[in-house]
């Protein structure tokens, strides 16, 4: 009874980190759909007044309203760069007002310096704007020292419906090479799992939760880039699931693949403990 609930609870493990490895291919937020719901989490988190400053210095951007902007950003990025930017950036925004807008992402994080050197506050705010025929998202930073909020960075991308079809993962069209690479990320993915499963379920395993530690990790990984078909490498990496895909706004979806050393190594060395000795009975005479 507790080895059959014990398989159950190890399965259930197991499935957890497929899902984890796949889930963004079925459960990435709908970041690019102009029907997609606000997330609750984010809404939550956003503050308001950061959010109603970054739509007015987005809007200001986009008019190349020089006395505007000035008092609202940081003299650090007041350059001459910042100023040939507002062509293109009028360039690549809208006037026009949008069919809908959502809070895509917000994070914030204070420093607290000792002595005199000041605490400040950093917040980043990412929104999506949402037309027919294009979405326009706007990533600003802020910086709030000393009661004074000033804007330290802001970025702006437009993408067209064929920009956003360009970023999500798709097996249509593809070359040879990425049907291998889904496939190699598949076997490592699946002979992870099932190494995983039995090494939590085999019976009398010597060693065996640095074996399951062991199993656990991947060790460096490639990268794959699904839209561009580059690929990258990093050696110095631990990391699991051995296989994922990673999804992020604006980006192309990347695969990443670990190296299963840990599972590998359990095939070849794992060693089982020997079965307890019976006790010898005593013999039994009848007359």
């Amino acid at each position: 009874m507790w080895r059959l609930i014990g398989k159950g609870v190890a399965a259930l493990f197991c499935l957890a980190i497929l899902a984890a490895a796949v889930g963004p291919l079925v459960s990435t937020p709908d970041y690019y759909d102009i029907d997609g719901q606000e997330d609750a989490a984010v809404k939550a988190l956003t503050s308001p007044d950061i959010y109603q400053r970054a739509e007015a210095y987005a809007d200001l951007m986009q008019r190349q309203d020089v006395q505007g902007l000035k008092p609202l950003t940081s003299p650090a990025i007041l350059d001459d760069a910042f100023y040939r930017a507002l062509p293109t950036i009028a360039h690549y925004g809208s006037l026009e007002k949008p069919k809908a807008t959502r809070v895509l992402g917000f994070h914030t994080n204070t420093t607290l310096m000792a002595g005199n050197g000041g605490n400040w506050t950093d917040s980043n705010i990412v929104i999506g704007h949402y037309y027919p025929d294009k979405v326009i998202f706007t990533i600003t930073n802020f910086r709030k020292q000393n009661g004074d909020i000033k804007i330290t960075s802001f970025t702006l991308r437009r993408m067209t419906n064929a920009d956003i079809a360009a970023v999500q993962f798709s097996l249509l069209n593809k070359s040879p090479v990425h049907y291998a690479v889904l496939a190699l990320a598949a076997v490592i993915l699946g002979f992870s799992l099932v190494t995983l499963y039995v090494s939590l379920t085999r019976p009398r395993v010597k060693w065996r939760w640095p074996w399951v530690l062991f199993v656990l990790l991947g060790f460096g990984y490639l990268t794959f880039n699904w839209g561009t078909g580059e690929f990258g490498l990093r050696l110095l990496n631990f990391r699991t699931p051995q296989a994922v895909v990673d999804m992020e706004l604006l980006q192309y979806p990347v695969l990443l693949m670990c190296l299963p050393l840990g599972a590998i190594l359990f095939w070849l060395l794992a060693r089982q403990k020997p079965l307890p000795k019976a006790e010898a009975q005593p013999a039994v005479f009848e007359d």
